[in-house]
């Protein structure tokens, strides 16, 4: 990865372009700072990030970088730009739209602060996960960070799953008060023996089962299993398969009755 870095690197940079790199160039690196400092071409300027604390009192920071420093003002002859490796919310200039370019968030869509970013389109990020890897000119920073901002975080598209799910889910939570409702004086009914006979117990089974994804409903059917295991055997191993099958096949089978009649 570090290679493939250092040729996008240079594939886009040319030895005498300038090139601001805002914070966190090295991080945990196994090899010298030198290593990568000398195949890096362009005039470097670098604005220093919370990682750069430790490798860069291994290099010689005179020999690679044209500056060093925390914080920057420069202009490129067109715009007007704050440079810093930590997002600000108000810089010099900003009401003439001077810009603000940071690094620090990586292409985290889903902080607290993100709206806010996202509304800021003076605001530019410059990581290099939403920047293709390698270094950008001012008018392609600009678009990459159109489209960074633009793209739905996973927040949202989780809520707007929620959103067209919620008239499904409402409508079964609908659906689940009525078999309740429905169903509660059948299982008193057949637990009492004032419903009687495999056939007749057997026919409202039928029924109750397909309402058995809910929690509710699946209560009584277990409920009914149960009171009927010593009375009708088969019968009660039969509906006990018959939930297995059509409800939860996480199980294998051999001991479908006897898991649920134990829950």
């Amino acid at each position: 990865m570090d290679e493939h870095l250092v040729s996008m690197w240079n594939k886009s940079v040319r030895p005498n372009d300038s090139v601001y790199i805002i914070g966190d160039l090295i991080f945990r690196s196994a090899v010298s700072p030198d290593s990568y400092l000398s195949k890096l071409c362009g005039k470097k300027h670098l604005i220093l990030g919370n990682h750069d604390k430790d490798w860069v009192k291994k290099a010689d920071m005179s020999q690679y970088f044209v500056t060093v420093e925390c914080f920057a003002e420069i202009s490129d002859g067109q715009h007007k730009i704050t440079l810093c490796h930590y997002p600000l919310m108000s810089w010099n200039h900003m009401a003439k739209g001077s810009y603000m370019i940071h690094g620090h968030i990586h292409n985290n869509r889903d902080a607290f602060y993100f709206p806010m970013l996202r509304q800021m389109p003076n605001l530019l990020n410059a990581g290099v996960e939403i920047n293709d890897y390698r270094p950008v000119s001012f008018e392609d920073l600009v678009r990459n960070n159109e489209t960074f901002k633009s793209e739905r975080t996973e927040k949202e598209v989780v809520d707007e799953m929620a959103k067209g799910l919620s008239p499904l889910v409402e409508q079964m939570q609908g659906m689940a008060v009525d078999a309740l409702y429905r169903f509660t004086p059948i299982a008193e009914g057949i637990i009492s023996g004032k419903i009687a006979g495999e056939n007749n117990i057997g026919y409202q089974l039928d029924f109750m089962l397909d309402y058995c994804w809910d929690d509710t409903v699946l209560l009584l059917y277990k409920k009914i299993l149960r009171n009927l295991y010593h009375k009708y055997p088969e019968l009660v191993a039969s509906y006990a398969y018959a939930y297995r099958d059509m409800w939860d096949n996480d199980t294998d089978g051999e001991d479908d009755e006897e898991a649920l009649l134990s829950e």
